[in-house]
């Protein structure tokens, strides 16, 4: 779940230094009103005299995240096993896949993490895609500042084909 965030901030001779995309969201240095979105109230009215531009900030994104880079093995409930090279650049995901001993290979693997929850979509050069939910949970080796990534996967062709799934090769360090 995603909530926004509602800050007022007043500059009066230097440019701010809150960025979106990589850009400044206010060069101009007058007020930047951020609007919220329940359970947060909204933003009082900006004084007379001053202007004000509208920008929304995600807290998810600003929370930390789990680090899922390198390489590791998801063994599926249904006997699949799928090895991932994960590239990881903020809490964006992308990733090279294969399965069935490397006879099926990824065409395009991308994905989110947000805190320690991740979702990873496997576009696969058999003609089948799968959707890969996951998030860090307790585990038998696993130190109370790690967890061990479980999840459930989804054929995005065939929804009702189903697993479950557990990385057994590697724990993560908790955000």
């Amino acid at each position: 779940m995603i909530f926004t965030l509602a800050i007022l901030f007043f500059w009066q001779s230097r440019p701010p230094s809150i960025g979106i995309n990589g850009k400044v969201a206010n060069p101009s240095g007058s007020p930047v009103q951020v609007v919220s979105t329940p359970p947060f109230a909204p933003p009082s009215p900006v004084p007379s005299g001053l202007s004000n531009q509208t920008v929304a900030i995600s807290s998810a994104s600003m929370a930390p995240v789990v680090n899922l880079a390198g390489r590791w093995q998801i063994t599926q409930s249904n006997g699949s096993v799928v090895d991932v090279s994960m590239k990881q650049e903020g809490d964006r995901l992308s990733a090279f896949c294969t399965h069935s001993n490397g006879s099926v290979r990824s065409t395009d693997a991308s994905g989110t993490v947000r805190g320690d929850s991740m979702i990873l979509t496997i576009t696969w050069d058999d003609g089948t895609k799968g959707e890969y939910t996951g998030r860090l949970e307790t585990g038998h080796f696993a130190r109370i500042n790690e967890g061990i990534l479980k999840g459930t996967t989804r054929d995005l062709f065939h929804p009702t084909s189903t697993a479950t799934w557990e990385v057994m090769d590697r724990v993560f360090l908790r955000p």
